[in-house]
């Protein structure tokens, strides 16, 4: 089964919901432990006021089966929305959500699940199978939009749904998914009797205009856009929609109708109003953190960080909670697709450098990753050589070929490779200079210097780099869309700690298969032997088997550097000292993963 993850990267990592851990799956296995007995440690708070939390920009979609981009992946996906499983962060175990309960059987190809009762929307229409299986087919049809339509597939197919009764629903999938979780917790109800009527006009309009490319564009991917009314929009999740001001803020208020009550009874969330500050700027955002405009700041920048805590200010509290799921990339584009007029998107003779395993083992080892978590970093960033963040303690491979800092070690490779170094640089057999444009995204800092580092590392093999910088969507255009530059560096971020998400991108065709985005077929043996593993990740159970074969693909990734990993940065997150049940994690939405807790001590 196919579980990708919502990227907050612009990339759409289509992503999706905050899953963790592993579930072993037994045939017919009985109900997960109660949302109530894994909650122990919350506080009973007090229910009003407003939390201001600063973030880089406003939502481009209220629907979370769109959001591909960070914003809207936590406004939509997690404030808005509830999952039928979900994740708690403090224990690390999946818990029931909108499901009360889920059993397998048949070999974990069929899952029964069964909704509580009494679950309403927002608006206080019941919630029942129908939406479930409404949400179902919106999600796995290609006119629908969505973003993630593989999360919803099983072996390449549609899951059949079968209403038992209002509450009760029985999944066929093609294959037994290893972590049935991973999909319940992406799975987030859309309301039928508000999305029906136009998704069936949208498909009667497809089926009109069949084969006509100049159609109009799905009015079900705008029907939850910035511009539809509050009014219009019936969801799940803890907040509702009160206000947007696009570029400057969305305010929430809470949802009446949310399904979860604290220990004393008392209905969540606790907070009236959720305010998301548009605050793109760091040094802006810092300042209104420190002036008490922002109640809680995520993602402090490092710089930021060592002035926070040089001199906290009073009421404020700042911390390094350690490696978080984003790593930093740098990749050889390998695409050998050509242009609209016949030109090969990537120079032939570099491709065949770039395609060269030895030439790309040298330029990890000749990067100074240690300079780039001291000086880029300040200190708040580990050095990585696979595709695992060490903050997944379950599922980082610490056997992994190692790249430290070498340039002896370098330069062996690349004469094993044919290179020569001569006095005008690094010459290939050709006598061809070696010289390579870097693209990087000009709005993310830490990059731009990470590149100003690796320029300097590799003019030390006679390797002349080329950095440019480029508008994000240029960037973004280039790698996912062009294909035509030389090199870049980027983020790889998941949302969750779950096998299949780090690695369903990657496979042949993936959507985060940026050194070689257009390619439809696996040709090296590696390659080969990769897309197999994933798909044994994806779908053996067995717990030992499970990590034997992702721990091969973590090595298998890392011997062949496809992508070179660079770094995993810590995650620092400050807040005021009176909220409270304030428990940042490293896995999206940090912060706000239990919203819905938050409330502000007397």
């Amino acid at each position: 089964m196919q579980i990708k993850s919502i990227k907050t990267v612009a990339f759409q990592t289509a992503f999706l919901a905050s899953l963790l851990l592993l579930a072993v799956f037994t045939a017919c296995r009985p109900s997960p432990p109660t949302q109530e007995a894994a909650s122990q440690e919350r506080q009973v708070g007090t229910q009003g006021g407003r939390l201001v939390v600063a973030d880089r920009g406003t939502p481009k979609t209220f629907n979370y089966l769109h959001a591909g981009d960070a914003v809207s992946a936590t406004i939509a996906t997690y404030l808005m929305a509830a999952p039928l499983a979900e994740m708690d962060h403090d224990t690390q175990q999946f818990v029931p959500g909108l499901a009360e309960s889920w059993q397998q059987s048949d070999g974990g190809k069929t899952i029964t699940v069964k909704l509580r009762e009494g679950l309403k929307f927002s608006d206080g229409t019941p919630l029942t199978t129908d939406d479930l299986i409404f949400t179902l087919n919106v999600a796995t049809d290609k006119k629908s939009g969505a973003l993630f339509r593989e999360s919803f597939l099983s072996g390449g197919q549609p899951i059949k749904a079968t209403k038992i009764d209002d509450r009760t629903l029985k999944l066929e999938m093609a294959q037994a998914a290893a972590s049935i979780e991973s999909f319940l917790a992406t799975f987030r109800p859309l309301p039928r009797h508000k999305l029906e009527a136009v998704y069936e006009k949208d498909k009667a309009e497809n089926a009109k205009n069949a084969g006509n490319s100049s159609a109009p564009q799905s009015e079900f991917a705008n029907a939850w856009g910035i511009t539809a009314p509050s009014a219009n929009l019936a969801v799940t999740g803890p907040f509702i929609l009160k206000e947007y001001v696009p570029n400057q803020r969305t305010i929430l208020a809470r949802n009446p109708n949310y399904w979860k009550k604290d220990k004393a009874g008392k209905p969540l969330p606790y907070l009236d109003e959720l305010v998301i500050e548009a605050i793109p700027d760091a040094n802006t955002m810092l300042l209104k953190f420190q002036q008490g405009e922002v109640d809680l700041m995520d993602n402090i920048a490092p710089a930021n960080f060592a002035t926070l805590k040089q001199q906290t200010p009073a009421g404020l509290s700042v911390k390094d909670y350690g490696p978080s799921m984003l790593t930093d990339f740098f990749w050889f584009n390998v695409n050998d697709s050509k242009d609209a007029a016949g030109k090969d998107v990537v120079d032939p003779i570099k491709r065949a450098w770039f395609s060269d395993v030895r030439f790309r083992r040298a330029i990890a080892t000749a990067i100074d990753r240690k300079t780039i978590v001291d000086n880029v970093l300040r200190g708040l960033g580990t050095p990585i050589n696979g595709l695992v963040s060490p903050s997944n303690k379950r599922w980082f491979s610490s056997d992994l070929p190692s790249y430290n800092f070498e340039i002896g070690k370098a330069e062996t490779l690349l004469k094993e490779a044919g290179f020569t170094k001569s006095e005008n640089g690094l010459i290939d057999k050709a006598g061809k200079p070696v010289e390579f444009t870097l693209i990087v995204d000009e709005s993310v800092a830490p990059r731009k210097a990470m590149a100003t580092i690796i320029q300097e590392d590799l003019a030390k093999l006679g390797i002349k780099v080329n950095v440019a910088p480029l508008e994000k969507n240029a960037f973004v255009e280039m790698i996912e869309k062009k294909f035509s530059y030389d090199a870049a560096i980027h983020g790889y971020a998941v949302s969750d700690m779950e096998p299949s998400t780090a690695i369903s991108g990657l496979k042949t065709g993936g959507a985060q298969r940026y050194w070689s985005m257009n390619q439809k077929q696996a040709k090296e043996e590696w390659e080969k032997s990769f897309d197999r593993l994933a798909e044994e990740v994806d779908t053996i159970s067995d717990a030992t088997q499970r990590k034997q074969k992702f721990d091969a693909a973590q090595k298998l990734f890392a011997d062949q550097l496809p992508m070179i990993p660079l770094v995993v940065r810590n995650f620092a997150s400050g807040a005021k000292t009176t909220l409270g049940n304030y428990r940042p994690s490293v896995i999206i939405p940090r912060s706000l993963w239990n919203a819905e807790e938050l409330f502000w001590k007397k």
